[in-house]
């Protein structure tokens, strides 16, 4: 494929995903309550309007026919991107290519997941001084579900609660929506 089709695949593809994900955006932020802090309560989130069933219907089949799309065009530009790794120029010791192709300069970066083992962390961390260590890597408290639960709802001290409560920031999030295809049966 020539880098122009090539540039002008990516460039169209990219602005349809990018187009059904803002309009996805701007639709769920119109539709969705905005509020500080859930903690302890939950987001209700009120109905609008009662709607029948051929609404529903198409909703639903709008969704399904924008997902199978935005997942095809992701798939596609993960290949894009993957041939587009191969043609950038890098300089030494960079993690970021260049390509310029089409009108476009497009910037293209390396990247490396990293998962960190905790146990062999915390042996490092005690031959480490704490300054030493903790200047290279952070503390992250995370909380444990189902015990703070317990805590938040139990005889617990209210003080305790309200600093707790002061230290969570909450708000609405993006819904997740699962699609799967039933069978019809005949």
């Amino acid at each position: 494929m020539p880098m122009f089709e090539l540039c002008a695949w990516a460039a169209s593809a990219f602005c349809l995903f990018t187009w059904l994900a803002a309009a996805w955006w701007l639709g769920a932020q119109k539709a969705r309550p905005q509020q500080e802090t859930w903690f302890p309560q939950t987001i209700i989130y009120k109905e609008t309007n009662a709607m029948n069933t051929q609404d529903v219907e198409s909703i639903v089949a709008e969704y399904a026919a924008n997902k199978a799309e935005a997942d095809r065009l992701t798939a596609r530009n993960a290949e894009l991107a993957e041939k587009m790794l191969a043609l950038a120029t890098f300089r030494p010791a960079s993690d970021t290519g260049k390509i310029e192709a089409c009108g476009y300069r497009v910037s293209i970066t390396r990247r490396i997941n990293e998962k960190w083992d905790q146990d062999k962390l915390e042996a490092a961390r005690e031959i480490f001084t704490d300054d030493l260590f903790f200047s290279l890597f952070r503390k992250k408290y995370e909380p444990d579900r189902r015990a703070l639960k317990t805590f938040m709802r139990g005889e617990s001290d209210g003080k305790l609660r309200a600093m707790l409560i002061d230290a969570c920031a909450t708000s609405a999030g993006k819904p997740s929506v699962k699609l799967e295809k039933l069978e019809v049966a005949l």
